[in-house]
């Protein structure tokens, strides 16, 4: 691809990361900066994913990217954006943006990355990442389709409050053997319908669930067997489920705190933490309510 074969809108962004600057591509009014309304934007705020794609993985020499990485607001971008098994030196960041195709970040190694307040389409397909800063999946994050981070190794933080999760009858994020060095916040916000799997996950923090909405009635809202979190699981202050929470087997260094936490699941177990391990306290008080078995067997 030349230069000569870039829009005007993809020429904005090649200046941009060459000079360390955000490509902002939104208008400043927020009925027209929705995400979710991304389809109907313009051309002159759309970036085909393969322009992305390149900036990304070095294949064209002469587009420079500052060390403050590809950073991107408020664009459409158009086709399927695979970065897999690519080494990414820099920060990846499409903020408020609307992804219409697939994003495959399967096996690829990347310094941060960042999708908050943007909308994907068709999901996220990220088993196997790597990645030395975080992932912010937050702030009005949503993602049609199943969000995959199954064995993925992030440097710091998973921080998915106020996103919204979408597979119903599916996985809305499935993340077993997961290993994050900070906490993981799935809180303050954070929207599930569909299954959330962190089985056999290791956690360096805290797991933080705190006004967190799990949806997935008649099977399990969030599947957590196996799990080691060094800090505090945390379904407490406004957490909702319909549906199983479960943590068999789980080990956690501090609290599993569940005060003012509602566990949904009629007619079966609403909490089930059966050979569970717990360093400091557990709390099922202050406004905890369950709706089916509350089973600490064992």
């Amino acid at each position: 691809m030349m230069a000569n074969d870039l829009t005007d809108a993809e020429k904005r962004l090649i200046v941009a990361v060459k000079a360390g600057a955000v490509a902002n591509y939104s208008t400043g009014q927020p009925d027209q900066d929705d995400p979710a309304q991304g389809a109907s934007w313009a051309a002159e705020r759309t970036l085909r994913a393969n322009v992305i794609r390149q900036l990304c993985l070095g294949l064209i020499p002469e587009w420079q990217v500052d060390p403050k990485g590809v950073r991107i607001h408020g664009a459409k971008v158009d086709g399927d954006l695979d970065l897999e098994a690519g080494t990414i030196a820099f920060p990846l960041e499409l903020t408020r943006c609307h992804m219409a195709g697939q994003v495959n970040l399967i096996g690829a190694n990347i310094k941060r990355l960042t999708f908050s307040g943007t909308w994907l389409c068709e999901g996220l397909n990220a088993t196997d990442l790597v990645t030395d800063g975080g992932v912010y999946l937050d702030n009005g994050f949503s993602a049609e389709g199943e969000v995959r981070l199954q064995g993925a190794d992030i440097g710091r933080s998973l921080e998915c409050d106020s996103g919204t999760f979408k597979n119903s009858g599916g996985n809305a994020l499935s993340a077993d053997s997961m290993t994050v060095k900070g906490s993981v916040f799935l809180s303050i916000g954070f929207n599930a319908k569909g299954k959330v799997r962190l089985v056999n996950a290791e956690i360096g923090g805290n797991l933080e669930c705190n006004d967190g909405a799990f949806e997935n009635p008649g099977s399990e809202a969030l599947s957590a067997d196996g799990i080691s979190v060094k800090g505090s699981v945390l379904l407490k202050s406004g957490f909702n489920t319909k549906g199983e929470v479960r943590l068999l087997n789980a080990e956690i260094g501090g609290d599993l705190d569940c005060d003012n936490g509602a566990f949904e699941n009629p007619g079966g177990d609403a909490l089930c933490v059966q050979g569970i391990t717990v360093k400091g306290s557990v709390l099922l008080r202050s406004g905890f309510h369950a709706k089916g078995e509350v089973s600490l067997l064992g």
